[in-house]
C-alpha cells in the first residue's frame, strides 16, 4: 500500500508490483505498470437502513475494472455507518486475532487523517468485493452513502521476479 496521507499511486509508469492473491494462481504474480490514471470520485448509496440495522454482502459493480487492469481506492464513508470489507467476497479484510476492523465516519473523518491510508483496497478486475454496512445508531438512516476514490493501473505480466517491486495485497488473510 503507499501508507501516505495523501492518496497517490502505488506505483508509477514502468515500475514493478506483487499481486499477492494466492486464491488465483491467474492473478497472483509481478506486474509491470504501464499506465496510471486517477479514477474520480464514485459514491454508491446502499440504500436506507434501519436503527442498528445491517446491510450484508453488498457488492459494488462500479468499482471493477477490465481484466488486466488494477483499482486502487481509498473508502470514505459519508454517513454514520461501519463499514466491513470482504475481500474476496466471503473473507474479512483488516482481520485481527479477536476481531475484525470496521471503517467509520467517526474513525476516519471527512478529511484525510493520518489513519485514511488504512482504508485503502485493491481490486484486479472485476474480483469479488462485499461490503457489510452497520448502522450504529439508535435511528434510521435514509441514505447510507460511502465515497470510494484513487487510481487504476494497466498491467502487464511479468514472466520473472523483478529486482524491486511494490507488495500489493487482494484479500484478506
Amino acid at each position: 500500500m503507499s501508507f501516505q496521507i495523501e492518496l497517490v499511486p502505488v506505483a508509477k509508469v514502468d515500475e514493478n508490483i506483487y499481486l499477492y492473491y494466492p486464491k488465483s494462481s491467474e492473478v497472483h504474480g509481478y506486474y509491470k505498470v504501464l499506465y496510471v490514471e486517477p479514477l474520480p470520485l464514485i459514491s454508491h448509496n446502499f440504500g436506507s437502513l434501519d436503527a442498528k440495522g445491517v446491510l450484508t454482502d453488498q457488492e459494488v459493480k462500479a468499482l471493477y475494472v477490465p481484466d488486466g487492469w488494477l483499482a486502487h481506492y481509498r473508502i470514505l464513508p459519508r454517513e454514520d455507518v461501519t463499514v466491513k470489507v470482504k475481500q474476496p467476497g466471503g473473507q474479512a479484510r483488516w482481520i485481527t486475532k479477536t476481531g475484525v476492523a470496521v471503517l467509520s465516519l467517526l474513525g476516519l473523518g471527512r478529511k484525510i487523517s493520518e489513519y485514511a491510508q488504512l482504508a485503502e483496497i485493491f481490486i484486479y478486475g472485476d474480483q469479488t468485493v462485499k461490503f457489510e454496512v452497520v448502522n450504529n445508531t439508535y435511528y434510521p438512516l435514509p441514505r447510507c452513502i460511502v465515497d470510494f476514490v484513487g487510481f487504476r493501473y494497466k498491467l502487464e505480466k511479468l514472466p520473472t521476479k523483478p529486482d524491486k517491486f511494490t507488495f500489493v495485497p487482494l484479500q484478506g488473510e
